[in-house]
């Protein structure tokens, strides 16, 4: 069976001050990233965009630190659209030391 993003949704998390973290145990030997950011709070697609690229980033440049194995979701809630991209990889990556990912 394959796992989708609602069973990652309702798997553990950890809120932060603007993301929160969604992980599940997938059985492979690399990770998965999803990035989800509402239309209804950020309601440019460009400033949308831009959160994600910007998470895939810090990702990216994380990944030798992520452990392998799991589905992570990033859902990114009110007043993350304001973020500066400092700002975002210290929470990204708070959420990802909170939940052991790292």
């Amino acid at each position: 069976k394959k796992d989708g993003i609602a069973d990652v949704v309702k798997a553990h998390g950890v809120k932060g001050a603007y993301v929160t973290l969604k992980f599940l145990k997938n059985g492979l030997k690399r990770s998965r990233f999803g990035f989800v950011v509402l239309s209804k709070l950020v309601k440019k697609a460009t400033d949308r965009n831009l959160i994600i690229r910007r998470s895939r980033e810090v990702v990216r440049k994380n990944m030798d630190k992520i452990k392998t194995g799991n589905d992570i979701v990033f859902i990114f809630r009110e007043g993350s659209g304001k973020l500066d991209y400092e700002t975002l990889e210290r929470e990204l990556l708070s959420l990802l030391s909170s939940a052991r990912l790292i």
